[in-house]
């Protein structure tokens, strides 16, 4: 099986983040420490959530017509983020579909939950009519590949689609997906990252499960889209695009433990990316308000990051799951100087972890 020689380069960035959509608002709100954590309002959550909401942060006034022009007669918050994600990285990656292109060029994507709310609509009016007046328009929301098979869709590729479900780490893992298909030659560009969305049955699950933030510690739920461009560095120069950065190494792993998952991955990523950790200056931490994620980040930033500036977007927008990679980067390239390293972490609270190293 031959490889690409040539790097595998980021060249377009579109975060669609609580805190800010686009590159200039993300910036900015970050900058200047603004979170969007609030309590979670306007779901039809469980009388004793709803009488003492949990926190989250919430994408406020967004409208997918700002970013796409074709509209739509139905969708879900997971795939609406996901296309406007998706529109932001294309026109900042100048990227082009042409009957010529659109056999290499392909969609890489991670969902933590997918449409739960579609899901959970769709089953209640079953359950309440009967199947007889199932509604088939909302059915094809409920899908965790909608979203990508919309996207797709929508620009009009038909290279490599893929999607991945893998909790905490699906949209890093979608994008160490994208860029084996780049490296392995099925693809020249590859849209990637993830997207998730707050809905009554995620928050009233992770409720269940006694994960969420209550003033000792919990999750901060988050939701949005992350979506870089990966190319080959050949392609991206045969097109005259834009280098924001390079993928320099990626792995993922799966240990007892989040620290243990997560030490594997870092691992072989700096094997794969060539370097050490004292190299990189920056980290993007993985800590969201699990103990166990948290714990495990600040172990591996105390450990080998002493030197470097670590950063925590969570701590503002919340777990924006499958969102949260491509977010990352986008943060990453935004803070980093030219020819500085940095380090992005993921880890699932069931020992799933991985790990990017990018350059600018």
């Amino acid at each position: 099986m031959s490889v690409r020689p040539d790097p595998v380069v980021i060249t377009g960035l579109g975060p669609v983040s609580p805190i800010g959509v686009g590159i200039e608002e993300l910036q900015a709100a970050f900058a200047g420490r603004e979170s969007a954590v609030r309590p979670i309002e306007g779901l039809e959550l469980p009388e004793a959530l709803a009488a003492d909401p949990p926190l989250g942060a919430q994408l406020v006034d967004f409208r997918l017509s700002d970013y796409l022009a074709s509209e739509k007669t139905y969708l879900d918050n997971v795939s609406a983020y996901l296309l406007a994600a998706c529109a932001l990285a294309k026109e900042h990656a100048g990227l082009a579909v042409t009957p010529e292109t659109r056999t290499r060029i392909g969609g890489s994507f991670g969902a933590a939950y997918g449409p739960l709310a579609s899901a959970h609509t769709f089953n209640a009016r079953v359950a309440a009519k009967g199947a007889r007046l199932a509604n088939p328009l909302i059915f094809g929301h409920t899908y965790i590949n909608t979203a990508a098979s919309l996207v797709a869709i929508e620009w009009g590729f038909t290279g490599y689609n893929c999607i991945v479900s893998s909790g905490l780490t699906s949209g890093l893992t979608a994008i160490c997906q994208a860029a084996d298909a780049i490296r392995l030659d099925h693809a020249d560009a590859v849209l990637c990252g993830g997207s998730d969305a707050i809905s009554a049955p995620l928050v009233a699950g992770l409720a269940a499960e006694g994960r969420l933030a209550d003033g000792h510690g919990g999750l901060l739920v988050g939701e949005g889209a992350g979506v870089i461009v990966l190319e080959s560095g050949v392609a991206a120069a045969a097109r005259g695009a834009a280098v924001l950065g390079t993928l320099l190494g990626y792995a993922t792993a799966t240990g007892q433990t989040p620290g243990a998952g997560l030490r594997a991955a870092h691992g072989r990523a700096l094997v794969a990316a060539g370097i050490d950790a004292a190299d990189a200056s920056l980290v993007v931490s993985c800590a969201n308000g699990i103990a166990a994620i948290d714990s495990a980040a600040a172990a591996l930033c105390d450990c080998e990051y002493r030197h470097a500036e670590v950063i925590a977007p969570k701590a503002l927008q919340g777990e924006t799951f499958a969102a949260a990679a491509g977010i990352d980067v986008a943060l990453a390239l935004l803070r980093l100087g030219p020819g500085e390293r940095a380090v992005v972490l993921s880890a699932d609270w069931q020992g799933g972890a991985g790990v990017l190293v990018v350059s600018r």
